[in-house]
């Protein structure tokens, strides 16, 4: 059989030839690759020693095809698809077989499958509603957030339009935006609202045409995602920016005119609002009140009640000139109006020009008086902080602020600022940095001291002051960054300069 043996070469797929007993007659390179192993080792050999054909897997009748499974010599076995023709050739009867190697279709089939299993796991998880619509407005396929929010099942969904599950106006709208698709052809990306069970949400939908095999549409599919709670975050952060704004609106502004002092404050806030305040009040003749106060906590509550703080002060230092009243009383009302365990620390002095003194109270809020030859006297608390309890004595410390003395008060957020490494920055850097530059205004004072603080926790400190001690503590965000300096510069002329000696010396450090 030259021709046959000519045509099995030349052919370019696998091919066997099988007698009536289903003996191994020929077989082409091809075949040879597939089942492994060298022609003298097959031909000869039972069909069946190497392929199994499932025969209740008919693919086709004409010629028959069936699937099948080959087992090459010393190899794991593989699908094939295996089609027979039969052959006659005098008195030899038999079937040519074609085998064609299924194994890369059997994994593009695992690949789709795997693909279709985790779109189908995508969509049954995402947030977003996904939904697909005929021409006719009729669904088609919609995932389980839809049947979730809507409270819904497939059977009720399939084939029924917007106007069987929602409102009539609703549904109209659903409607014209659908019908812009299938005329436009092309997606369009528009905002949507729809009934929930605590009223309409806002959506905003991407739409896009599904199309048949020759290009025309047929259908529309969409991806719905709830904005409602961004559309509500968004809302409240542009009320908390005009909030921000209004409180900005009352530190002070103007340089103060205080004849024979300088004086400055800083406030940054580490969210748009801020829980910090600091003040100064003119409070009568000759006298400036000096305001630095800390709400406990952070964010719009604690902005809240610094401004209630503030407008009930101003209040009470326009009824009373001595600050033991003002305090008690600013705590009684804020012991009412704020909430439990909501509280304010709060620091206030008042500079007497010509006494050329300084009284104050301390309601839990440090404070440092540094005098001109660089000595320092961390100031005594003189009560708890205000709001915790209802009846709150408050005593008022008197103290000398002579010429070249300076007052320094800060909030928490400076000293408890931390490094990249953990480290806290503290007290002790906080008050040199003053020190440091003491020669200089007020405003540059704590614009260096301001800048400093934001370089120690942005990491840019010098390596000796890294703390490498396994038990470093974390780091901490940023806190609100608030600090007032007051600097007396003069005596005033008609008025004999005070002594220090006058005041005791204890706690006075260099």
């Amino acid at each position: 059989m030259p021709e046959l043996a000519q045509f099995f070469n030349a052919a370019g797929c696998a091919l066997v030839m099988t007698d009536e007993a289903h003996v191994i007659r020929e077989i082409n390179d091809h075949a040879g690759q597939l089942i492994g192993s060298p022609r003298s080792q097959i031909v000869g050999q039972h069909f069946r020693d190497f392929i199994y054909i499932h025969e209740t897997e008919l693919i086709s009748g004409n010629p028959l095809a069936y699937r099948g499974t080959l087992t090459p010599h010393g190899k794991d076995h593989f699908p094939i698809k295996i089609s027979s023709r039969p052959w006659i050739s005098g008195d030899v009867r038999g079937a040519i077989h074609t085998l064609e190697d299924l194994r890369d279709q059997h994994a593009a089939l695992r690949q789709a499958r795997r693909l279709e299993q985790n779109l189908n796991e995508i969509l049954a998880n995402t947030p977003a509603v996904v939904y697909t619509k005929n021409a006719a407005g009729q669904y088609e396929y919609v995932n389980q957030r839809f049947l979730d929010l809507f409270h819904l099942t497939m059977e009720t969904v399939i084939g029924k339009t917007d106007y069987d599950i929602f409102p009539l106006s609703d549904a109209q709208a659903f409607r014209e935006n659908d019908v812009s698709v299938l005329n436009q052809g092309r997606p369009i990306q528009l905002e949507e609202v729809a009934p929930h069970d605590d009223g309409p949400h806002s959506y905003v939908s991407i739409k896009f045409p599904l199309k048949d095999e020759h290009g025309n549409v047929r259908a529309v599919a969409g991806i719905s995602t709830d904005v409602t709670e961004l559309r509500r975050a968004h809302l409240l952060e542009q009320d908390v920016q005009a909030a921000a704004l209004v409180q900005a609106q009352l530190y002070p502004h103007a340089k103060i005119d205080f004849p024979g002092y300088e004086m400055a404050g800083v406030a940054r806030p580490s969210q748009y609002a801020s829980g910090d305040y600091y003040d100064f009040i003119p409070h009568g003749p000759g006298k400036m009140c000096v305001v630095v106060g800390d709400v406990s906590g952070h964010g719009l509550a604690s902005a809240l009640i610094m401004v209630e703080t503030r407008s009930i002060l101003h209040a009470c230092l326009e009824d009373h000139e001595d600050l033991s009243l003002v305090a008690e009383r600013l705590n009684r009302y804020l012991f009412r109006d704020t909430p439990e365990q909501q509280f304010v620390t709060f620091f206030m002095a008042e500079i007497n020009h010509e006494t050329q003194t300084l009284s104050y109270f301390s309601a839990g809020h440090p404070s440092w008086l540094i005098d001109g030859h660089g000595q320092r006297r961390s100031l005594a608390t003189t009560t708890p902080p205000l709001g915790l309890i209802e009846t709150l004595p408050c005593s008022t410390t008197h103290l000398p602020f002579l010429p070249g003395d300076m007052l320094f008060v800060a909030t928490d957020g400076i000293p408890e600022a931390y490094s990249a490494s953990g480290q806290m920055f503290g007290w002790e850097r906080t008050v040199q940095q003053i020190l440091d530059h003491r020669d200089k205004s007020p405003e540059e004072i704590l614009e260096k001291l301001i800048q400093r603080v934001e370089e120690f926790q942005s990491g840019n400190v010098r390596r000796a002051e890294a703390d490498q001690s396994p038990s470093r503590k974390p780091i901490h965000f940023e806190d609100d960054l608030t600090a007032v300096l007051v600097k007396h510069q003069y005596a005033p002329a008609s008025v004999e300069p005070s002594c220090r000696k006058r005041f005791p010396l204890s706690g006075w450090l260099v």
